[in-house]
């Protein structure tokens, strides 16, 4: 996860693509195309590289640590180093952690990561070959309104037969069919900024086990996307997602300015799972350093059996990076939910939890 673009992950939506004239998108589906991407409103803001420290805090990282104390290893720490080339990336600092101890601990510990694994579901609607395809699949209505002196325009696409954008996944012991029979995506007619976007997703799944047809099970996904001025420039802070109409997650950001930049002070991440109960991840900008970056030092192991099961979750935790990097969404939640049920009470699990309570398989 590397190389994935943290302000993107944040809070960019799907469509925030240039057509080419020869791929022939047309009417609203080019309009759609040319939705203003919430990277490039701070891509002219951003220095060309920077180091800040991290302060991580919240219900969720209270719960990692009594894992870490049973190895008698520290909480991380962590730093943002960013670069316009590489991206951002998230590291960890503790001078006391080996490079084996950085590796068990990898993986869905980085808040980043866990913001991929939410976000790369809506951003496989953004790949240009998809829009084609809903194209010749769907027809589209538009609609305009206007809510508190600015004007929205709403795209709803819907199948031109009885379903668009199918998918069918053989995993051998396993097909899977899914398909859209809706999405609706909410534009600011003015800045070109998309503020809402919502899709009703079917799904089936056919074992072996199975003596008959299944049925599918339709989820309605809903993205509500909000921005916020800093000195007067437009830049994303929210991001609300919702489940069939029930509150599943939240991601927030505020902001600084540090010379003529633009920059996180804070970026803070909410589950909302089911029963009411609620769970959050705080992350917390300190200082920045605009060319330095972080010295790590040497020592302490974790060995033992619970040991071994930490190297195995931290693998896992790396294949799920891997996936969402492919962007398979379905192999990143099976790994996830593989890590739930053989490595318990590791800070892997406990991530995986918190993230899978909210939503399902099938995002």
């Amino acid at each position: 996860m590397h190389r994935l673009f943290l302000f993107c992950l944040l809070l960019q939506l799907p469509f925030a693509v240039t057509a080419k004239p020869s791929e022939k998108l047309s009417g609203p589906y080019l309009i759609i195309s040319k939705i203003e991407s919430p990277h490039d409103l701070l891509a002219g803001y951003l220095p060309r590289q920077y180091n800040a420290s991290l302060t991580v805090s919240g219900s969720i990282a209270d719960e990692m640590k009594p894992v870490l104390d049973t190895l008698k290893i520290e909480m991380p720490q962590y730093s943002e180093l960013f670069d316009k080339k590489e991206g951002f990336r998230l590291v960890i600092t503790n001078k006391e952690y080996t490079a084996q101890t950085r590796d068990l601990i990898s993986g869905i510990l980085n808040p980043i990561d866990m913001i991929g694994v939410v976000l790369n579901a809506v951003l496989q609607y953004r790949d240009l070959e998809n829009l084609l395809q809903m194209q010749k699949e769907t027809s589209v209505t538009e609609k305009t309104e206007k809510q508190n002196d600015t004007l929205f325009t709403t795209f709803t696409m819907r199948p031109s037969g009885d379903r668009f954008y199918y998918k069918y996944d053989d995993a051998g012991a396993s097909i899977r069919e899914t398909w859209l029979s809706r999405l609706t995506i909410t534009i600011d007619a003015k800045t070109m900024l998309a503020h809402r976007l919502s899709v009703t997703r079917h799904a089936r799944t056919f074992s072996a086990e199975q003596t008959g047809r299944p049925d599918a099970v339709a989820t309605t996904h809903t993205y509500a996307c909000g921005y916020t001025t800093v000195n007067q420039i437009t830049v994303p802070c929210r991001l609300d997602i919702s489940i069939n109409e029930e509150p599943a997650l939240r991601i927030t950001a505020s902001y600084r300015q540090v010379e003529k930049y633009i920059l996180f002070d804070t970026r803070t991440i909410e589950y909302q799972l089911p029963g009411g109960a609620g769970s959050d991840l705080v992350v917390r900008y300190g200082e920045y350093r605009f060319s330095q970056l972080p010295k790590t030092g040497q020592p302490v192991d974790a060995s033992g059996a619970y040991a071994s099961k930490l190297k195995k979750a931290a693998a896992h935790a790396r294949e799920v990076a891997k996936a969402l990097n492919r962007g398979d969404i379905q192999r990143a939640v099976s790994l996830l939910r593989n890590i739930i049920e053989y490595f318990p009470q590791t800070p892997q699990a406990i991530e995986a939890q918190k993230l899978l309570s909210g939503l399902p398989e099938g995002l």
